[in-house]
């Protein structure tokens, strides 16, 4: 166990957007513990804009995993960089070996990660990992090395943005002929990994359905997601996913005003664009998390990934769409093509199922 006060602390959390949000509890905890310390916390340089903001960071450190400190080379490049700093505490929840050893190369005195890390021998202290936890709780449990009980903090997500990027998302939806007064509900139909997509044209399907009940509908997501973005605003594609109504002859109708929006947003203003949903639809992915974060109201769509794994949404304030099947889960994040060849875990899960999730969702938060 650390019993020191340290003047400088590190966290290192180079993993996906998701797993840098649920580790906002454990940030808030350290800085708590150490309030003089200067805390500062390595994350990857897409994802470090949404700590820019968070009042329990001093600094963030971006790591261009991709780019300038991309292999070896680059590893031994950010080592230098965060030896200099003279850190006498580091902090890791992210497992990889990479993290472990950028640790120990920078020579922290004191390293604290998980016992199912690749790099444990390269930690002082180590945390074993609770699989009946959620993600947030099992970072959380890295606290008791520090001499805190995990059961004393704050569960609570912490993603702030300021005000810029609120008038920006305002006037991104006024250009986009969206009305921002007025109910906006969020889609998300990319991620990552391409088995945790759900089918374009049936996320085309429910946004039909929700512009016929007169809510703006706004399709977020990063620039590859652009295209199926407009997929998704497509009410020929959406006919693919609701033949059975296509069949029965129903007209659209007066629709309201939806927006592609992926591609057009740092990831500060898609934050702020995800405060103004009524409701987010999107897969397992990082904005899941964000909205969770900002307390906005989710229906989330889980293929190869389940709930048990511990990243489901974070809140009560959420339904869960799935297929309970045997092959579930797969994987820890999936795969990049169904391991079984037949993708039934997204296949099965149907526009109607989405809109019962909705309408939940809309019951239990009252809204």
């Amino acid at each position: 166990m650390y019993t020191g006060d340290p003047s400088r602390l590190l966290v290192i959390q180079t993993a996906f957007l998701g797993d840098l949000i649920l580790t906002s509890p454990l940030i808030r905890a350290l800085k708590e513990r150490f309030p003089r310390a200067g805390l500062e916390v390595l994350a990857r340089k897409e994802n470090s804009p949404v700590l820019e903001d968070n009042p329990f960071v001093d600094e963030v450190i971006p790591y261009d995993k991709r780019g300038r400190d991309a292999g070896m080379g680059g590893m031994v490049r950010m080592a230098g960089r965060l030896r200099a700093r003279r850190y006498d505490l580091c902090v890791s929840p992210h497992r990889s070996l990479r993290s472990a050893l950028l640790a120990a190369a920078a020579g922290i005195p004191h390293r604290i990660g998980m016992a199912d890390s690749p790099g444990r021998r390269f930690y002082h202290d180590l945390v074993p990992k609770d699989r009946a936890l959620h993600e947030l709780e099992r970072h959380l449990e890295l606290v008791r090395a520090v001499g805190v009980d995990p059961q004393s903090c704050s569960r609570a997500m912490v993603v702030e943005v300021g005000a810029e990027a609120a008038r920006t998302s305002e006037e991104l939806l006024r250009a986009s002929g969206l009305d921002p007064t007025r109910p906006i509900v969020g889609i998300q139909p990319g991620s990552v990994w391409p088995t945790k997509r759900w089918l374009p044209e049936r996320f085309a399907a429910v946004a039909l359905d929700l512009r016929r009940r007169g809510l703006q509908v706004v399709v977020v997501g990063g620039p590859g997601d652009r295209e199926t973005g407009e997929v998704v605003l497509d009410s020929r594609a959406a006919l693919d996913g609701e033949r059975d109504r296509h069949a029965s002859g129903e007209e659209d109708g007066d629709i309201a005003t939806a927006a592609n929006l992926a591609g057009k947003t740092t990831l500060k203003d898609l934050v702020a664009l995800i405060d103004r949903f009524r409701v987010f639809i999107t897969n397992d992915s990082g904005p899941m998390h964000i909205a969770v974060a900002r307390g906005v109201p989710v229906v989330a769509l889980f293929g190869p990934t389940t709930q048990a794994q511990g990243f489901a949404p974070y809140t009560d304030r959420a339904v869960v769409v799935e297929e309970n099947l045997p092959c579930r889960p797969c994987g820890r994040h999936g795969h990049r093509k169904c391991p079984e060849k037949h993708f039934l875990c997204m296949r099965l899960i149907r526009p109607e199922h989405v809109m019962k999730a909705f309408d939940n969702v809309l019951g239990m938060c009252d809204v």
